[in-house]
């Protein structure tokens, strides 16, 4: 396996990760009756992102540099 293809499975576990934490953060937030904090860099977004490019570079490194 490439180091594209093992990198899907961990940047889809870490981003899943962070998610999670920022939603318990918010819900203790609200618990505690004070205003949800707000993420600078909100975990679902981005993961998605390096998603897409991490497969958007396996597929390119699968049909053309394994090739030569």
């Amino acid at each position: 396996m490439c180091m594209f293809c093992a990198a899907v499975p961990t940047v889809a576990a870490l981003g899943l990760a962070a998610r999670g934490e920022q939603k318990e953060k918010i819900k203790e937030a609200l618990a505690r009756g004070e205003p949800p904090p707000r993420p600078l860099v909100p975990a679902g977004k981005v993961t998605a992102a390096a998603l897409v490019v991490i497969v958007a570079v396996a597929a390119i490194y699968h049909t053309q540099i394994s090739s030569v």
